[in-house]
């Protein structure tokens, strides 16, 4: 299993939490061994989807919240 895989699976049971001493317990753990000078490292896929959204943004091809809400509705048929 890569870092990626392992991350996301991570991210993945964090969504589903609704415990929040648990969630504040997550938060004190992460933040004791997350700094803000840490560096980063990406993988070239990462790194090109990052400038492709970097792009997006430079060119203003945004879509807004509600519009991504309504096609949702739309392709859930609601």
């Amino acid at each position: 299993m890569t870092i990626e895989q392992i991350q996301q699976g991570i991210i993945d049971k964090i969504l589903l939490l609704n415990n929040q001493d648990l969630l504040l317990a997550i938060d004190t753990l992460l933040g004791q061994s997350v700094h803000k000078d840490d560096v980063y490292k990406v993988s070239d896929q990462q790194r090109q989807v990052l400038q492709a959204g970097e792009e997006d943004i430079k060119y203003n091809r945004l879509v807004s919240d509600e519009d991504v809400n309504q096609e949702e509705d739309l392709w859930l048929n609601k």
